[in-house]
């Protein structure tokens, strides 16, 4: 594969990775206690695209 297509991927994903998490963030502080189970999972969700990411 292409270095630079691999160095655009990384930098995408970053990008990606930034924008989820602040809408995570956002999303945390809006339900504040509210559904713990929506942000449990939305949590666990991103900890698995995290461990995905690190194996590309």
């Amino acid at each position: 594969m292409n270095t630079k297509i691999v160095a655009v991927l990384c930098v995408a994903h970053r990008a990606r990775d930034k924008l989820i998490f602040y809408i995570w963030e956002s999303f945390y502080k809006i339900t504040k206690g509210r559904s713990l189970k929506v942000k449990a999972t939305s949590l666990n969700g991103y900890i698995i695209w995290q461990n995905t990411l690190k194996e590309i």
